[in-house]
């Protein structure tokens, strides 16, 4: 355990794929006595690496100590503003240590300029209360130029025999179903609908809605 602790930060990038909780990596008293011992060792060896405070706010999030983790969190964010996982677990502890306002849209502005599709955002877009830098943020994405296509692809020879059999023996309507879906509208396409996530915005919007279609209804 000692050892899996002190190659723990040097093995994470700003978005690694892992699931603590699940693994119980922190599971006994044990196993988090050891990373305590680690990860405070290494803070103070290394007090500018961010990827140290992220897993001291990891090992205190799984003891469910949550204020302590946003610290930590937080401390991991101002090191590296471009840490998404941090920004993500600090966004998970906004309801449990009770982040301030300017926290919460910290949280939603950047999870939103790291993951412009929203998969990350969308979850904080609704308890953030600074509107117009969510319309801001929106309109500098919207601005951004996308890469450009590759001019040719890697063959997948492979790849591509296994879905022309999936496609084979799926029913017919598939295809259609699947296009029914990639057409659906953004949730987050005009900066409107991303303000429209939020706690207050969107119920007023629903209860406009409601009384639109009541109104409709009765001509």
């Amino acid at each position: 355990y000692r050892r899996a602790y002190e190659l723990m930060p040097a093995s994470f990038g700003r978005m690694e794929s892992h699931c603590f909780g699940c693994e119980g990596v922190f599971r006994g008293d044990s196993a988090q006595s050891i990373a305590e011992t680690v990860f405070k060792k290494l803070a103070a060896e290394e007090p500018k690496k961010p990827q140290v405070h992220y897993l001291l706010g990891y090992l205190r999030e799984e003891q469910n100590r949550y204020e302590e983790a946003a610290v930590h969190f937080r401390e991991a964010v101002e090191l590296d503003p471009d840490y998404i996982n941090a920004w993500t677990h600090l966004g998970m502890m906004s309801a449990q240590a009770h982040l301030p306002a300017a926290d919460r849209n910290a949280i939603a502005l950047n999870l939103l300029r790291l993951d412009p599709s929203g998969a990350k955002a969308s979850n904080y877009i609704p308890s953030a209360t600074d509107l117009k830098a969510l319309w801001n943020e929106y309109d500098a994405i919207s601005q951004r130029q996308p890469p450009d296509m590759p001019k040719s692809l890697l063959p997948m020879p492979a790849s591509k025999a296994q879905v022309d059999l999936i496609d084979k023996q799926a029913p017919a309507n598939t295809m259609d179903v699947y296009a029914n879906y990639i057409d659906q509208p953004d949730p987050m396409a005009s900066a409107g609908s991303l303000v429209s996530l939020n706690a207050i915005i969107a119920p007023m919007a629903a209860f406009m809605d409601s009384n639109s279609r009541g109104i409709y209804s009765d001509m």
